[in-house]
């Protein structure tokens, strides 16, 4: 069984000729299926395609070792058997 890790996911998207910043808290098990949350996120809230959203390969994706760090509420209240270190 894999377990779940908090992904901080950041970069910028492009709309109207602007880029406009873009950090999210995600969870999950894969890179490939944050990358695939903030695609489906940030395309269906904005009306972004994937094509504009631009998320560097180095320092785009970080692991967040403390739950405490996250931004989101919700992660807040994992316990330590729910959360890998």
């Amino acid at each position: 069984m894999t377990e779940a890790k908090i992904y901080r996911v950041q970069g910028h998207y492009r709309k109207n000729k602007r880029n406009i910043p873009l950090t999210m808290d995600i969870r999950a098990t894969k890179e490939r299926e944050v990358l695939e949350k903030v695609f489906a996120e940030v395309g269906s809230r904005h009306g972004v395609k994937r094509k504009d959203i631009m998320i560097p390969k180095k320092g785009g994706l970080t692991v967040i070792k403390d739950p405490s760090e996250s931004r989101m509420k919700e992660f807040e209240d994992l316990d330590s058997e729910d959360f890998e270190m």
